[in-house]
């Protein structure tokens, strides 16, 4: 009897230390739940107020620069005009009639082409691919180009490229510069093979047709004042044509010359060098030229200009039909 009382004792005990050993390993997982929220509370970011300024004993001001407002969208409304530019098409006849179909799609009203757009002038055969080529977008839309250093047979104005275009004479010879309306908005082509220089011939009829618009002017030609491109900016244009620009507040100069798409703004005059058009691309391998906000890029391309009232905004579209830059102008 006293035997089985023991057992009984012992089983009562060891109950009460299984109880307490539970007890224990419970309290120790609070513990270790308690220092691990600990941890992740201290790890974890809080807005902290901002370090007392000089000045003022708490500052408003956040410590990091707030995010630049991203570029805003183009209206959504159709547009009051449509035109397109896009140049040195040349000989890259695959290439130029698949811009040709998008730029259809587009449907413009105008269209502008920045020159070069043979390989070589005195070629016939060239200019009637080039007439065929063209003959959809002829026939949609008004087509003005500029002329190109390829565009000159012995520097003179082949008989085939006023045969093709309505282009404007001057004395009875056609013209290598001219202005027009279209669309509320005054263009100008320019001929950046001969003088462009304040004192040329060319540079006083420009001065006078720039002084006698009041509507927001786009200029084009086929040299750039300023490219990353291997050619890189015309002294001429840069020199001579440029603060002409400038002084005049014209919106924008569209120009080729170098086979690559280029943005930039300088002295408050947009520059496009829009020459994707076809010729063999060029690498835009003089990045010194660019300023911060530039874009340059090495693709067939054209651009496509919409008026929204007194905005005008550019879209350059590449051979997927996607703009890859977007910008207003004004």
């Amino acid at each position: 009897m006293r035997k089985m009382f023991c057992k009984k004792r012992l089983a009562s005990r060891w109950v009460a230390y299984s109880w307490l050993v539970a007890l224990a390993a419970i309290a120790a997982a609070l513990v270790c739940l308690s220092c691990q929220a600990q941890r992740v509370a201290e790890q974890t970011p809080t807005a902290a107020a901002p370090a007392p300024s000089p000045a003022h004993a708490v500052s408003p001001t956040p410590a990091a620069e707030p995010a630049r407002d991203p570029e805003p969208a183009p209206p959504e409304r159709e547009a009051d005009f449509r035109f397109v530019v896009y140049g040195d098409s040349r000989s890259g006849h695959e290439v130029h009639e698949r811009l040709i179909k998008l730029i259809l799609r587009a449907e413009p009203e105008l269209v502008l082409h920045t020159g070069d757009l043979v390989r070589d002038a005195s070629e016939a055969l060239e200019w009637r691919t080039e007439q065929i080529l063209l003959g959809p977008l002829l026939a949609q839309c008004d087509f003005f180009p500029a002329l190109g250093n390829h565009d000159l047979d012995d520097h003179k104005v082949p008989r085939a490229f006023v045969q093709l275009f309505a282009i404007p004479t001057r004395n009875g010879e056609p013209a290598r510069f001219y202005s027009f309306d279209r669309g509320g908005l005054h263009f100008v082509a320019l001929d950046t093979n001969i003088d462009v220089g304040p004192n040329s011939p060319q540079g006083r009829w420009l001065r006078r047709d720039l002084e006698e618009t009041a509507l927001p002017t786009i200029v084009y030609g086929h040299h750039p004042a300023y490219s990353p491109g291997p050619h890189g900016g015309d002294d001429d244009v840069r020199e001579g044509l440029w603060p002409v620009l400038a002084a005049a507040h014209v919106v924008a100069y569209f120009c080729g010359h170098d086979h690559l798409y280029y943005r930039t703004m300088r002295d408050g005059v947009w520059e496009i060098v829009t020459a994707g058009g076809g010729a063999p691309l060029y690498d835009p391998r003089h990045k010194e030229v660019m300023l911060p906000g530039d874009v340059a890029r090495k693709c067939y391309h054209f651009c496509l200009l919409e008026r929204f009232g007194r905005e005008i905004w550019l879209r350059a579209v590449g051979l997927d039909g996607k703009p890859f830059d977007a910008k207003r102008l004004r």
